[in-house]
């Protein structure tokens, strides 16, 4: 984790790979706290199954407003789809507010697909 004042985007391919290196944070993702739960959604127009609702965002990981969250992800920089072992670094605004705001940059690590 780092934090910073300054916006360190043009650092997000260093950084990236120096993160790469570093070791997971816990041995055994199998231990940790699971919790299920689930919300209706209600679509405009119902699609026929799940197969026909477009996710592709979800594993592009634009989900978050660049004024809350930018990122640079292994599959980005390779240019292929995302992937198990990819790292996605994320720079995030507190408060979301890119330019009067401190910047905490991590990486996390996709462990598991779907």
């Amino acid at each position: 984790m780092i934090l910073s004042l300054t916006d360190q985007r043009s650092r997000f391919p260093y950084l990236l790979s120096d993160f790469k290196l570093k070791p997971l944070s816990f041995q055994d993702p199998s231990t940790f706290p699971k919790r299920t739960s689930s919300r209706t959604i209600s679509l405009r127009r119902s699609p026929k199954s799940l197969e026909d609702l477009d996710c592709s965002f979800l594993l592009r990981y634009c989900v978050f407003p660049s004024n809350m969250l930018v990122h640079l992800a292994d599959w980005e920089v390779e240019t292929r789809e995302m992937r198990v072992g990819d790292t996605i670094l994320q720079q995030t605004f507190l408060p979301p507010l890119p330019h009067m705001s401190l910047k905490l940059i991590v990486a996390v690590r996709v462990l598991a697909g779907c």
